[in-house]
C-alpha cells in the first residue's frame, strides 16, 4: 500500500468516524422508509423457501442505496436485494441489508433491522456499521478504533459485551431455510449447547451479534449466511469487545462471543 493509499484511508472522508456518520445517514433512510410501512403491500418468494423479500424491502434498500450515491458516489455498494453497485476504483465496500428480518417483519414480530456497513478494502478491515431496528427504536453503531453504542430515545451507551455475573448462560442462533441445513443445524445445536443455560432464536443475525454486544447473551453462532446478514452486527460485537470469528467474504457461518466478569 502507498503512503498516499494509507493516509487516504485512515483521515479525511474515509476516517471511520465520517464514514460511521455516512452509514448512520444511509440506514436512517432506510429505517425511515421501513418506519412508516404500516404493513407490506406485497410480498414474494427467494431461492429458498420461507425466504421472502417485500415492497418495503424493496423500498428500504433504494432509499439507502441512493443516500450511499449522494454521499460517496464513487465507492462500490453491495445490497441484498438489488445485488452489486460496481466502481472502477472504489475505496469504500458498503454492505447493506435493508431488513434483516423479513418474516418477523411480514408477521408483525418487532425483531427486524436496518443493517448498513462499509468495508474497506485497502486496509482489508471493516471501517464502520449500523443497525437500526425501527419497531424497538434502538440504534447500534461502531467505527473501527472507536468502541460501540446503542441510543434509544434515553440517549448512547457504550456497549461492553460483558454479561453480568451469575446471568444465565445463553446461546443465540439460528436456522436456514433450506430444510436439509437446517436438520443438520439442529443436531449441531445439541452439541453446542454443552456449557449454556438457554438457547434463543431472534430471526435476525444483526440483532442477535448486537445483542452480544450489548451483553444479552454470552454467544451467537449460526452457518448459512451472507455478508450482509452479519457485515454490520459482526463489527459492533468486536468493537464492543466480544470474540468475533467472520467467514470468507461470500457465504459461510459466524460465531461471537462476549466476556463473562465472574
Amino acid at each position: 500500500m502507498s503512503d498516499a493509499a494509507l493516509a487516504r484511508a485512515v483521515s479525511g472522508p474515509d476516517h471511520p468516524l465520517t464514514v460511521l456518520e455516512v452509514a448512520l445517514q444511509a440506514a436512517r433512510a432506510g429505517a425511515a422508509v421501513v418506519a412508516l410501512a404500516d404493513r407490506p403491500r406485497s410480498a414474494r418468494a427467494k431461492e429458498a423457501r420461507g425466504d421472502v423479500v417485500t415492497d418495503i424491502d424493496v423500498a428500504a434498500e433504494r432509499a439507502i442505496t441512493s443516500e450511499l450515491a449522494r454521499t460517496r458516489p464513487g465507492d462500490r455498494v453491495i445490497g441484498e436485494e438489488s445485488g452489486v453497485n460496481e466502481s472502477d476504483a472504489p475505496t469504500l465496500e458498503w454492505y447493506v441489508d435493508p431488513i434483516d428480518g423479513t418474516t418477523n417483519f411480514l408477521l408483525g414480530l418487532p425483531h427486524y433491522a436496518v443493517s448498513v456497513a462499509a468495508y474497506s478494502p485497502v486496509l482489508a478491515h471493516w471501517i464502520a456499521g449500523v443497525v437500526i431496528t425501527p419497531a424497538l427504536r434502538i440504534t447500534y453503531g461502531a467505527a473501527r478504533g472507536y468502541g460501540a453504542w446503542a441510543e434509544t430515545d434515553e440517549g448512547r451507551q457504550a456497549l461492553s459485551a460483558c454479561c453480568a455475573p451469575g446471568a444465565p448462560r445463553i446461546l443465540a442462533t439460528g436456522l436456514s431455510y433450506d430444510a436439509d441445513l437446517r436438520a443438520t443445524q439442529v443436531e449441531d445445536l445439541s452439541r453446542a449447547l454443552h456449557g449454556f443455560d438457554d438457547v434463543r432464536a431472534l430471526g435476525s443475525a444483526a440483532l442477535a451479534l448486537c445483542a452480544v454486544a450489548a451483553g444479552h447473551v454470552d454467544s451467537y453462532v449460526e452457518s448459512d449466511l451472507y455478508v450482509y446478514d452479519w457485515a454490520a452486527g459482526a463489527l459492533i460485537a468486536e468493537e464492543a469487545g466480544a470474540t468475533v470469528v467472520r467467514p470468507p467474504l461470500t457465504r459461510g457461518g459466524i460465531s461471537a462471543q462476549v466476556r463473562r466478569s465472574g
